[in-house]
């Protein structure tokens, strides 16, 4: 999905996403940083939430629920939602390892501002309230 956007859009992909095998080198797999020895991991909304983010607006296994009573609007915010998660985790990792030139919390802030322009949801509304309680600004 990600390579069908960038082509759309005309962007080029960093690194870690333009190889399609599993075991590129380079690939970004933020599940396999997070699990240490033989645990099974955890889950996004705990990483998340361990780094001070926001975790899922809904239970995950109410997903398929909101889909089956056609309410999509509460799927999309999920979606996104956990796509800007996975965004900011990306790229404070990316940051820490000196592999991009911008601090985590810049990016995170970046991503946050961006995504706060999105028409009012309950997803906008909580990230805004999250960015004005964590990071101490509102954007004019």
């Amino acid at each position: 999905m990600l390579r069908r956007v960038a082509m759309t859009w005309g962007i080029t992909l960093p690194p870690q996403l333009r190889s399609i095998d599993p075991r590129c080198p380079l690939r970004l797999d933020l599940c396999e940083d997070v699990k240490t020895g033989e645990s099974k991991g955890v889950h996004l909304s705990e990483y998340a939430q361990a780094q001070g983010l926001p975790g899922k607006l809904i239970p995950a296994r109410e997903v398929s629920d909101y889909a089956a009573a056609g309410d999509w609007k509460t799927v999309e915010n999920q979606c996104v939602h956990d796509v800007l998660l996975t965004a900011i985790l990306a790229c404070r990792r990316l940051s820490t390892l000196g592999e991009i030139g911008q601090t985590g919390k810049a990016c995170t802030r970046a991503l946050i501002d961006r995504y706060c322009e999105r028409g009012p949801s309950d997803s906008t509304r909580m990230w805004a309230r999250w960015r004005k309680e964590n990071l101490g600004y509102r954007r004019p």
